[in-house]
């Protein structure tokens, strides 16, 4: 049963990238649209290789849940910069609180992500 809650919580990160690829397409050589780009693919990255993993892998979930608060933090930085409109970034920010309580849901029991990471 962890595993399909694992891959739903994949499902919906993939949808993030699709998401931020979509809408920064014409900025991903800068360096704010790389570092949008290689975060967001990177939480993705985790969590498959959680699912990928015969038991729940804590570290890879831990990893993916400081990951999208680093996203977080570079989703605000472009939004302040006029990169992404304010809508757009409250819904991508909307959407990694989401995903980080998802994986907090995932953590074993007694495993729990660092307090400046919980939402």
């Amino acid at each position: 049963m962890q595993r399909v809650h694992i891959l739903s919580v994949w499902e919906r990160s993939c949808q993030l990238v699709i998401e931020i690829h979509n809408h920064i397409v014409d900025d991903i050589r800068t360096d704010m649209g790389q570092q949008l780009s290689t975060t967001v693919i990177a939480i993705s990255s985790q969590l498959a290789h959680c699912y990928e993993e015969q038991t729940p892998c804590a570290n890879s979930l831990m990893i993916a849940n400081g990951l999208l608060g680093q996203l977080n933090a570079h989703t605000e930085l472009a939004r302040q910069t006029a990169m992404v409109e304010q809508h757009v970034a409250h819904h991508w920010m909307q959407e990694i609180k989401t995903l980080q309580n998802l994986i907090g849901c995932l953590l074993p029991l007694g495993v729990q992500p660092p307090k400046h990471c919980q939402v």
